[in-house]
């Protein structure tokens, strides 16, 4: 499930000492676990910000990866873009070998959550994903031909670093 993150109902500063304790149990230090990209999510989640989100999947209580989720117009578009990018995922997925499996639940469950999100919160018919290695790359190249088969998409391509998506209107 997919859920905003934000200081204002504590669930923010509840995954920061949750995956601070995750650091520390692995002998690791918080302050150095992806540094640059709490450097923009944090304000996003703290502060706010008209068209950009903190959002995290979460497999029951524990988060598995955050992300911002911002939603604007850009040049080329007819309509709404939601942009998902800072993709992070929890610790324990640095530090332990989770397996492929668990890796692959996080991204379809991310990606699975964000599709919602452009029916209902932050209405959009188009999705850019930024991925975060050439892996994710290759996962979501292997699922375009799925996702094309399934009525809601009208256009699934992999473009770089970046998946692009296009609702059926």
């Amino acid at each position: 499930m997919i859920k905003m993150l934000s200081a204002q109902d504590g669930s923010w500063h509840s995954l920061l000492a949750t995956w601070k304790a995750q650091c520390e149990g692995y002998g690791q230090d918080f302050e150095e676990f992806a540094p640059a990209t709490f450097g923009v999510l944090n304000p996003l989640a703290t502060d706010g910000h008209p068209k950009a989100e903190v959002y995290g999947f979460f497999v029951g209580d524990q988060c598995w990866v955050v992300c911002e989720v911002n939603h604007t117009m850009l040049p080329g578009y007819d309509g709404y873009v939601l942009r998902v990018r800072n993709m992070t995922f929890a610790p324990r997925f640095d530090f332990e070998d989770l397996g492929v499996d668990s890796y692959g639940k996080a991204l379809t469950g991310l990606f699975g959550g964000v599709f919602a999100l452009s029916h209902a919160h932050r209405k959009a018919s188009h999705i850019k994903f930024h991925l975060r290695s050439p892996a994710d790359r290759t996962f979501f190249q292997a699922l375009t031909e799925p996702l094309l088969a399934i009525p809601s998409f009208d256009t699934v391509e992999v473009k770089g670093a970046w998946l692009y998506v296009t609702k059926k209107q």
